[in-house]
């Protein structure tokens, strides 16, 4: 179905949205800090992008605009997790989040 990239210094959340994401048909990838989600980003082509806002080296907000930037990415939906604002906040409801990640990628079709 998809590629996506997960962003988060949190092995067992990366290791649970993995199973979860891979049960629903999608490839992951993932990156555990700013720095190794950018160079990804620049290798790979994804359909989207989950990334955490509070991360080392470059956080959440700065990926998004990088993302945006892009010429390889640029139009490459990125879908924020935080525990602290009103994105997609962690805990989440497993149906939930995949609902959210399939309106994303219908909106790049």
């Amino acid at each position: 179905m998809a590629n996506i990239l997960l962003v988060d210094d949190e092995a067992d959340l990366i290791s649970i949205l993995s199973d979860l994401l891979a049960a629903a048909g999608h490839s992951v990838d993932s990156a555990t800090d700013g720095e190794i989600a950018l160079k990804k980003i620049e290798n790979n082509k994804f359909n989207l992008i989950i990334t955490d806002i509070m991360l080392p080296k470059f956080d959440g907000w700065h990926i998004a605009k990088k993302v945006k930037e892009s010429p390889n990415a640029s139009g490459t939906p990125v879908l924020i997790m935080t525990a602290k604002t009103d994105n997609i906040a962690k805990p989440f409801d497993n149906h939930e989040f995949l609902g959210t990640v399939q309106h994303l990628l219908s909106l790049k079709d």
